[in-house]
């Protein structure tokens, strides 16, 4: 494994609260972006202006999908990558 990639994990594994929080938050951005959608299809009259909304909508789900995604892969990266000596610390004290 590469030395920036250790250095990387090294400072995410210390930190599983901030991963854990950068999950919920990319799927509260997610669930803005969905309402942002629902409302300007059911509330506004059909226009450029309800497009244009519904469209910043969706950038706005997609901007919450990736950062929801991104906190995702690198807890399955930390989890499988871990140090060896972390990994096998209670099976043989």
């Amino acid at each position: 494994m590469g030395t920036r990639l250790q250095r990387w994990l090294d400072k995410k594994i210390d930190q599983p609260f901030n991963l854990f929080s950068g999950l919920i938050q990319g799927g509260l951005i997610f669930v803005l972006g969905y309402l942002v959608i629902f409302a300007s299809n059911h509330y506004m009259i059909p226009s450029i202006r309800q497009e244009l909304i519904a469209l910043a909508g969706l950038v706005i789900c997609l901007t919450g999908s990736v950062f929801w995604l991104k906190n995702y892969l690198t807890i399955i990266m930390v989890k499988i990558l871990k140090k060896p000596d972390q990994a096998g610390e209670n099976k043989h004290e």
